[in-house]
C-alpha cells in the first residue's frame, strides 16, 4: 500500500542504517529482530526503487536522502543478506555515481 511519496527516506533511512549497525550486538538485540529489520529495509528501498518520488533524481533532495539510505543499508547489512546489500551497493554505484 502506497501512504505517501516515500517523503520519510531522506532522514529515516540513513538514520535507521545507522542504528541498526550501531544496536547491532546489543543486549536484546537477537537473530529475529535483525532478521525483520533487514526485511523492512528490503520492502521500503524496492519500494522506493520503483515508485517514489524522483528515485532518479540523485541531486533532488528525495533522490539523494534515497541514495544515502541504499548506501548505508549496503553497508550495515554487509555479510548478513548478501544477495540484498551486495545489489544495493551496486546499484548505487552503477546507477546512481555511474560508476561501473
Amino acid at each position: 500500500m502506497k501512504h505517501d511519496t516515500g517523503y520519510p527516506i531522506r532522514w529515516y533511512g540513513p538514520f535507521l542504517a545507522l542504528t541498526y549497525d550501531w544496536l547491532h550486538d546489543a543486549p536484546g538485540v537477537g537473530g529475529a529482530l535483525l532478521a525483520h529489520s533487514r526485511a523492512c529495509f528490503k520492502a521500503w528501498i524496492d519500494y522506493y526503487s520503483s515508485d517514489g518520488y524522483l528515485h532518479d533524481e540523485v541531486g533532488a533532495n528525495y533522490g539523494a536522502g534515497y541514495v544515502a539510505a541504499k548506501v548505508f543499508i549496503a553497508v550495515a547489512e554487509a555479510g548478513e543478506d548478501g544477495a540484498t546489500s551486495d545489489g544495493y551497493w551496486t546499484a548505487s554505484l552503477t546507477r546512481s555515481f555511474k560508476i561501473s
